[in-house]
């Protein structure tokens, strides 16, 4: 009996490391490693090597924008998503910088929506992990900041809608995006945005900037002179997206993977076959313009800035391919070859934020706030739902044990009476 029981064991033991090590030493058949995966670590590990580098130790950073509270807020959210953590004091100290800004008494009118936009942005990525079942607890401080800053957007919107780099007036695509993206910040810290205001961003971006080619403008599209660029475009999509994400507490799903990684029988190469949903309200239908005009521009551009805009459109859409790639084997390949020797990127500001931007693409920042950072691989198939623990099982009530009796100890005496 119990050689028969050693023998079971070994034989379970045997079993359960025969299935570990296929779990971790062999990849899924369906999921082939992809090279780009050891290629984008690297090139993170050495931005964040180089954004760390540049902070002077005030709570700014090194670079062309240095004065400016919203680069450092930038820097900060790009650190946080590279997975530096929030105590480090670089961004400790950049966020007592944020709270100083954003309780100023300074004339409403100096503050910038740049600024205000991404110091939201920095408080959530300090504030908010990157867990799906987390709700920020934020001390009175950071509420406070949070609150200061989204009011100070709400003020600052123009009569149609859209922000301008200062003031109540519209302005442009590219500082209105900013605009909505810091109250979207401000929804997840706990501060109340009505859906009538996202309704009116949606409307600004479409009837003030979309043109007749389904593009969109920096200017007012009324100004014929000024054209569609991609950059824009991307930015124009993802805050459209947006928008309709926050009105109607639902998502917008482009394409839909239908058959993952197909085998071109003369190339050998993986491919993904996805199809492209019909649109069906006027946003959706202004998006898919967008992104037909998009297209047509070209989807490789060598600007940071782009770069950070496209990873919202495709990551707040639903869209797994840009041309023949899935849309981040798309970016990352425009990416990676432009970083610098020290860990930079310098494509269309100065190396600071570039860095930042091109940190913001490849860590997939937006799919990290949504909790999508990881549902597509490299490749753009869909990757196996992480196995969720099971929930604790509540115990059972015990019940009481039950009352002890004494037995008589073995050959005592009997007492006897007296």
């Amino acid at each position: 009996m119990f050689l028969s029981s050693r023998l079971n064991l070994c034989v379970a033991l045997s079993l359960f490391l025969t299935l570990a090590c296929g779990f971790a030493g062999e990849p899924n058949p369906a999921m082939p490693p992809n090279p780009l995966d050891q290629k984008v670590k690297d090139a993170v590990e050495k931005g964040k090597a180089f954004l760390l580098a540049k902070a002077d130790g005030t709570g700014l950073f090194e670079g062309q924008y240095k004065d400016k509270i919203g680069s450092a807020a930038l820097v900060v959210c790009a650190l946080r998503k590279a997975g530096v953590p929030p105590e480090h004091e670089a961004i400790r100290k950049t966020i007592e910088r944020i709270y100083i800004y954003a309780d100023s008494k300074m004339d409403a009118d100096s503050k910038m929506t740049y600024d205000c936009g991404l110091c939201l942005l920095a408080l959530d990525a300090v504030n908010h992990p990157s867990d799906p079942n987390y709700a920020p607890t934020l001390d009175l401080k950071a509420k406070t900041a949070a609150a200061n800053l989204a009011l100070q957007l709400l003020k600052s919107r123009g009569p149609r809608g859209g922000w301008l780099y200062f003031g109540k007036s519209d302005g442009d695509m590219s500082t209105s995006q900013y605009g909505a993206l810091g109250l979207w910040a401000a929804s997840r810290l706990g501060i109340p945005i009505p859906p009538p205001i996202w309704d009116g961003v949606a409307v600004y971006v479409i009837r003030v900037h979309q043109k007749e080619n389904g593009g969109f403008s920096y200017h007012d599209q009324i100004k014929k002179a000024d054209l569609a660029i991609p950059s824009i475009t991307a930015a124009a999509i993802g805050t459209l997206a947006l928008a309709f994400r926050q009105s109607t507490k639902k998502e917008i799903v482009r394409e839909i993977v239908i058959d993952d990684y197909d085998t071109d029988k003369k190339t050998e190469k993986k491919t993904i076959t996805v199809e492209t949903k019909k649109p069906n309200t006027e946003l959706e239908k202004a998006i898919e313009r967008g992104f037909a005009a998009w297209a047509g521009m070209g989807f490789d551009q060598k600007n940071a800035y782009y770069w950070y805009a496209a990873e919202r459109a495709c990551t707040l859409t639903n869209t797994k391919m840009l041309g023949k790639l899935p849309w981040f084997e798309t970016l990352a390949n425009q990416i990676l070859p432009l970083q610098k020797d020290d860990g930079s990127w310098i494509n269309g500001h100065d190396a600071t934020c570039d860095t930042s931007w091109a940190l913001l693409a490849l860590t997939r920042s937006t799919g990290q706030m949504i909790h999508k950072a990881d549902d597509y691989d490299y490749n753009g198939a869909s990757k196996p739902a992480a196995a969720k623990p099971d929930a604790p099982k509540p115990e059972a009530p015990k019940s009481p044990p039950p009352p002890e009796t004494k037995k008589p100890e073995p050959n005592k005496p009997k007492p006897v009476d007296e």
